[in-house]
């Protein structure tokens, strides 16, 4: 089993553990060589711990939060996030204004701001205009995704700290742009 401790665990890029059952299933990993792992030598065969044998040492990210915050808290916290995304959803499914591809499973919430009588191609385009418009305002930063092909917004909810107030008033800014600021007419063009 491999486990990926990016983001959710509230780790950086390339923090992930390849699990297994039984050690000897590790044989098939192990290679000998006398530079790395000469029979002679005391100290541990760092070669049959790791694939990765002389590459950093990404492990001591994980470890080191977990020796710091400890289980408990990053449990904590990553259920406050999942529950943070679970009621953002159910606010967001009420606005007339707002198209939300699927109930959340874990923090990842995926929307769009939709107008009557625009077409998949401009809706797209809005959406596109309205996540590039918030990141120069410098208000909020919303990820872009595509659900069968189709164009929608994605925010990712990590931050324990964050509250539904904060997220929807970025929801709200979203609509804001999507309804004015010339995003509009622009994309309907």
């Amino acid at each position: 089993m491999t486990v990926d401790f990016h983001k959710t665990f509230f780790q950086p890029v390339s923090s992930s553990a390849l699990i297994v059952r039984r050690l000897s299933t590790m044989r098939h990993g192990s290679w000998y060589a006398d530079y790395l792992n000469p029979k002679e030598c005391e100290n541990p065969n760092q070669v049959d711990k790791s694939l990765q044998t002389t590459r950093r040492f990404d492990a001591l990210k994980l470890w080191m939060t977990l020796r710091v915050m400890g289980p408990d808290l990053v449990g904590r916290y990553f259920d406050a996030a999942v529950d943070l995304a679970e009621e953002v959803y159910e606010r967001m499914v009420l606005l007339d204004d707002i198209e939300v591809a699927a109930p959340p499973v874990l923090s990842t919430l995926v929307f769009r701001y939709v107008e009557p009588g625009l077409d998949e191609d401009e809706l797209g385009e809005l959406n596109r205009r309205i996540r590039a418009g918030l990141w120069a305002s410098g208000q909020g930063v919303v990820a872009a995704t595509k659900v069968d092909g189709r164009q929608f917004l994605k925010f990712t909810l990590l931050n324990p700290k964050a509250t539904v107030r904060d997220i929807l008033g970025i929801v709200a800014k979203v609509r804001a742009l999507g309804s004015g600021a010339g995003l509009l007419s622009a994309a309907a063009r």
